[in-house]
C-alpha cells in the first residue's frame, strides 16, 4: 500500500511539473559568450529525506534522482537559445514547508514554496 501511495505522488509530482510548465514566466537572461547558462536548482526546508527529487538535465531530460537529502543543490550548465529548466520534490512529510529556487547565472530568477511537493520551472530566453 506504501508503494502505491508512493507512485501515485510521484505520478502527481510530474503532472506538477508538467502543468507548471504550462504556466511558467519566461524570463530573460545573459548567458556566456557561447550561449551556455549556468543553473543552479536548490531545495530547502527541514532536514529530512524526500522521496524524489526530479529536475532538467543538461540535455532537457528529466532525472529523477531517489532517497535525497534536503536541502539539495544541483548545478548544471546548459546551452540554446530558449531552455526550459525544472526541479521538484516530493516528501513524505507533508506537514512541512519546501521551497524549490532556480538560478541563472548566479541569479535568483524562480521560486516556489509549498508543502510536501514542490515545482518551479522557468524559461530562459
Amino acid at each position: 500500500m506504501k508503494n502505491l501511495a508512493r507512485m501515485i505522488g510521484i505520478i502527481a509530482f510530474i503532472a506538477v511539473i508538467g502543468f507548471s510548465m504550462a504556466a511558467c514566466d519566461n524570463g530573460t537572461s545573459s548567458g556566456g559568450g557561447d550561449g551556455s547558462y549556468t543553473v543552479k536548482y536548490e531545495i530547502t526546508g527541514p532536514a529530512v529525506t524526500a522521496s524524489t527529487v526530479s529536475y532538467y538535465n543538461e540535455s532537457g531530460a528529466q532525472s529523477n534522482v531517489p532517497n535525497v537529502s534536503i536541502p539539495w543543490t544541483k548545478t548544471i550548465t546548459v546551452k540554446g537559445e530558449q531552455i526550459t529548466v525544472a526541479c521538484g520534490a516530493i516528501t513524505e512529510h507533508s506537514g512541512n514547508t519546501y521551497v524549490a529556487k532556480i538560478f541563472v547565472n548566479g541569479k535568483e530568477v524562480k521560486n516556489a514554496t509549498n508543502t510536501g511537493t514542490v515545482a518551479v520551472t522557468y524559461v530562459i530566453q
